[in-house]
């Protein structure tokens, strides 16, 4: 890879990482603490801009919501919107990688959904 493309990935990379870290949505009732994301860092690492995805120039964003037990650990997962396969199965690789605290309902753990809008976007 150039110099150039290089600096264009890690640039892609740079922006799909921004959004996964400022977007993350919570449905919430009151007395509802959602669960939260406590390993972004690590996460960041492994993500990865798919190179096919990003030499076809396919952007879009991803929303996956996950279901979260009252361990804070992952369950399961589906796709609210997917606007190619690349990208999605970039952020699946990674669901087993996210750590999250538990949720809470009137001060007890409880499983709880969480959906995180991923962003995959080439800078221009």
């Amino acid at each position: 890879m150039k110099r150039t493309n290089l600096t264009r990935f890690l640039g892609g990379l740079l922006c799909l990482l921004l959004a996964f870290s400022s977007q993350l949505s919570y449905a919430q009732d009151a007395g509802e603490t959602p669960p939260k994301v406590l390993n972004l860092t690590e996460v960041y690492k492994g993500m990865k801009y798919p190179k096919a995805a990003y030499e076809a120039k396919i952007e879009g964003k991803v929303f996956v919501k996950i279901l979260v037990d009252q361990r804070g650990k992952y369950v399961k997962h589906e796709f609210l919107g997917n606007p190619h396969e690349l990208l999605s199965q970039a952020v699946e690789d990674q669901l087993d990688q996210v750590k999250f605290s538990a949720g809470e309902k009137d001060g007890q753990k409880v499983s709880a959904w969480v959906t995180l809008p991923i962003l995959f976007k080439i800078p221009e």
